[in-house]
């Protein structure tokens, strides 16, 4: 990596099922893979417990590949956009070279859905699932806690913090999903990267 500190990942091989004529030197080469990156704080050993996902994706023949952020779990540091997206970027760059993965896409989960939209606009990947992601941490800051401490966010952190997902989404030259909820209690409707799109 960037800043010779190692990543905590865990990479799950989908299943295969061949025929007894197969022959694959490199089964990753001819399964899709799903990097997945985890809202704000969570560790991908919590899918040890919510296996819903790891599950869904493996028993399809989907490769899955978990990771944390910087100061999350084993890892060193303290985490940034910038160093989340530049990790992402990093992930991405191993799997297509190191791994041999042909077929990628990112599943992003709240915040991990701003990693998916980066990629996506900046990347080559095949496909990305925004799931519960919002259209930016300003519109968050807004929504939840009202115009005053929106300037006072937008003063202190000005760009490097605001990750506009909304453009980035839009203008990604991929297959492209939004999952969303109603319901959500930490990215509301009114800030989530839907409505966003909706704005623009």
């Amino acid at each position: 990596m960037r800043d010779k500190w190692q990543i905590d990942t865990f990479f799950i091989p989908g299943f295969h099922i061949a025929s007894s004529t197969d022959v694959i030197a490199n089964p990753h080469q001819c399964m899709p893979t799903i990097m997945f990156c985890n809202p704000n704080g969570v560790l991908y050993e919590t899918f040890a417990l919510q296996t819903e996902w790891v599950k869904f994706y493996t028993q399809k023949g989907i490769n899955v590949f978990l990771w944390n952020y910087w100061g999350i779990g084993r890892n060193k540091g303290f985490t940034s956009p910038r160093k989340i997206m530049q990790d992402g970027e990093d992930i991405l760059e191993y799997l297509i070279k190191e791994k041999g993965c042909l077929k990628i896409g990112i599943h992003g989960y709240s915040m991990g859905g701003a990693v998916a939209c980066h990629l996506a606009k900046t990347q080559n990947v095949d496909m990305i699932i925004a799931d519960r992601t919002f259209s930016s941490l300003g519109s968050m800051v807004k929504a939840l806690y009202g115009k005053h401490l929106f300037r006072l966010f937008s003063f202190f952190t000005f760009c490097w913090w605001n990750l506009w997902n909304d453009e980035k989404y839009l203008f990604a030259n991929c297959y492209k999903l939004i999952a969303c909820d109603p319901m959500d209690e930490i990215v509301i409707e009114s800030c989530s990267l839907k409505q966003g799109l909706t704005n623009l």
